[in-house]
Protein backbone atom coordinates (compact mmCIF):
# COMPACT_ATOMS: atom_id res chain seq x y z
CA UNK A 1 0.00 0.00 0.00
CA UNK A 2 1.68 3.43 -1.26
CA UNK A 3 1.78 5.78 1.99
CA UNK A 4 0.06 9.22 2.48
CA UNK A 5 3.18 10.91 2.98
CA UNK A 6 4.70 8.94 -0.70
CA UNK A 7 2.06 10.92 -2.56
CA UNK A 8 2.41 13.70 -1.33
CA UNK A 9 6.60 13.86 -1.72
CA UNK A 10 5.66 12.18 -5.23
CA UNK A 11 2.48 15.13 -5.94
CA UNK A 12 5.28 17.88 -4.42
CA UNK A 13 8.41 16.70 -6.79
CA UNK A 14 5.89 16.45 -10.07
CA UNK A 15 4.66 19.97 -8.84
CA UNK A 16 8.42 21.44 -8.87
CA UNK A 17 9.02 19.72 -11.89
CA UNK A 18 6.02 21.12 -13.93
CA UNK A 19 6.71 24.89 -12.24
CA UNK A 20 10.30 24.79 -12.86
CA UNK A 21 9.48 24.01 -16.56
CA UNK A 22 6.87 26.82 -16.92
CA UNK A 23 9.85 29.12 -15.28
CA UNK A 24 12.23 28.24 -18.45
CA UNK A 25 9.64 28.60 -20.70
CA UNK A 26 8.34 31.83 -19.22
CA UNK A 27 11.81 33.03 -19.60
CA UNK A 28 12.02 32.20 -23.31
CA UNK A 29 8.85 33.89 -23.91
CA UNK A 30 10.15 37.45 -22.33
CA UNK A 31 13.28 36.72 -24.76
CA UNK A 32 11.22 35.90 -27.52
CA UNK A 33 12.93 32.69 -28.80
CA UNK A 34 10.32 30.46 -29.35
CA UNK A 35 7.88 31.30 -31.70
CA UNK A 36 5.41 29.07 -30.01
CA UNK A 37 4.16 32.34 -27.61
CA UNK A 38 4.36 35.36 -28.68
CA UNK A 39 3.62 37.10 -25.67
CA UNK A 40 3.41 36.26 -22.45
CA UNK A 41 -0.29 36.48 -21.85
CA UNK A 42 -0.30 33.35 -24.20
CA UNK A 43 1.76 31.78 -22.32
CA UNK A 44 -0.55 32.36 -19.28
CA UNK A 45 -3.40 31.17 -21.18
CA UNK A 46 -1.85 28.28 -22.87
CA UNK A 47 -1.16 26.70 -19.38
CA UNK A 48 -3.96 28.07 -17.35
CA UNK A 49 -1.94 29.88 -15.08
CA UNK A 50 -2.92 33.08 -12.63
CA UNK A 51 -0.05 36.18 -14.12
CA UNK A 52 -0.09 36.95 -10.43
CA UNK A 53 0.40 33.50 -8.82
CA UNK A 54 2.63 32.72 -10.73
CA UNK A 55 5.33 35.62 -10.97
CA UNK A 56 5.01 35.25 -6.99
CA UNK A 57 6.39 31.75 -6.73
CA UNK A 58 8.93 32.52 -10.41
CA UNK A 59 10.36 35.77 -8.45
CA UNK A 60 11.03 33.23 -5.06
CA UNK A 61 12.23 30.97 -7.24
CA UNK A 62 14.63 33.51 -8.74
CA UNK A 63 16.15 34.69 -5.61
CA UNK A 64 16.69 31.28 -4.13
CA UNK A 65 17.23 29.21 -7.60
CA UNK A 66 15.53 26.18 -5.05
CA UNK A 67 12.74 24.20 -6.77
CA UNK A 68 11.06 24.05 -2.97
CA UNK A 69 10.43 27.85 -3.53
CA UNK A 70 7.72 26.94 -5.88
CA UNK A 71 5.57 25.04 -3.07
CA UNK A 72 2.89 27.17 -1.31
CA UNK A 73 4.45 28.60 1.79
CA UNK A 74 3.26 27.90 5.68
CA UNK A 75 -0.37 29.72 6.07
CA UNK A 76 -2.23 30.73 8.86
CA UNK A 77 -0.96 32.66 12.13
CA UNK A 78 2.52 33.04 13.78
CA UNK A 79 2.03 32.08 17.10
CA UNK A 80 5.69 33.09 18.54
CA UNK A 81 5.03 36.67 16.74
CA UNK A 82 1.79 36.37 18.56
CA UNK A 83 2.80 35.17 22.05
CA UNK A 84 5.74 38.06 21.78
CA UNK A 85 3.33 40.90 20.58
CA UNK A 86 1.02 39.99 23.84
CA UNK A 87 4.59 39.96 26.47
CA UNK A 88 5.01 43.41 24.82
CA UNK A 89 1.58 44.39 25.76
CA UNK A 90 1.84 43.23 28.86
CA UNK A 91 5.38 44.92 30.16
CA UNK A 92 4.23 48.27 28.28
CA UNK A 93 0.88 48.26 30.20
CA UNK A 94 3.18 47.45 33.49
CA UNK A 95 5.62 50.31 32.96
CA UNK A 96 2.78 52.89 32.40
CA UNK A 97 0.21 51.60 35.56
CA UNK A 98 4.57 51.60 37.44
CA UNK A 99 5.15 55.17 36.32
CA UNK A 100 1.23 56.82 36.96
CA UNK A 101 -0.01 57.01 33.74
CA UNK A 102 -2.76 54.66 34.10
CA UNK A 103 -4.87 53.48 36.39
CA UNK A 104 -4.66 49.83 35.63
Amino acid sequence: MISEKDTDSAMSRNYMQRMEYFAKEYELTKQGNPPRYRFVTDFYKAHNIHRQNFLKYYHRYKESNNPTSFLPRKRGANTKQDEQYHLLRNNIKNLLFMTGFTKG
